[in-house]
């Protein structure tokens, strides 16, 4: 079929073809690269601040049981100064899980954070 073709033309139509190719391989690397960016939005502003709010709920409830066992081991200031920061944990905790409701779009999230709280 290309053989009756002049080398010219023939050449014309190996160009003309890898230029397809290279028109089809940029439209899909840029539709690629918009998929990546949706993602990286999604992750960036939505899951990575509701992880740091629980890792911050984390930290809380870990510290109340030592500020607990440091009131139960010392005696006199050290015992109550460790009491009086346990209410500041229960309204860092407080704080974090009514950031994160306003932030829970699915109700399955919703029903995860309604039954841990």
């Amino acid at each position: 079929m290309f053989t009756n073709l002049k080398l010219g033309v023939r050449l014309g139509l190996g160009f003309a073809t890898v230029l397809v190719m290279l028109i089809i391989i940029a439209v899909l690397g840029i539709g690629r690269i918009n998929a990546l960016n949706q993602d990286l939005d999604l992750v960036i502003n939505d899951r990575f601040p509701k992880t740091a709010q629980a890792n911050e709920i984390i930290i809380a409830v870990n510290t109340i049981p030592r500020l607990l066992r440091n009131a139960y081991i010392f005696s006199g200031a050290e015992s109550q100064k460790a009491l009086d920061e346990i209410p500041a944990q229960r309204k860092i905790i407080n704080d974090n899980l009514e950031k994160m409701d306003k932030t829970l779009l699915l109700p399955k999230g919703k029903g995860v954070a309604q039954r841990h709280s």
